[in-house]
């Protein structure tokens, strides 16, 4: 990124596999992503909760 361009902010909802994928892509273009998730951790669908959020979809059992 040459220094007359200004950094490219980009904003990625959700820290599941896509999400995760879209921050690499971002990251390796010169942007500067900031990733939105409303849990505590990384994996979306595919992170193992004992006892899930109601209503909240989970794959990994």
């Amino acid at each position: 990124m040459g220094t007359d361009m200004a950094a490219r902010r980009v904003a990625i909802i959700g820290a599941g596999a896509s999400g995760l994928c879209a921050l690499k892509c971002c990251l390796d273009e010169g942007l500067v992503p900031t990733c939105f998730e409303r849990s505590g951790d990384i994996g979306g669908l595919w992170r193992f909760e004992e006892h899930p959020e109601e209503g909240r979809a989970s794959i990994y059992r």
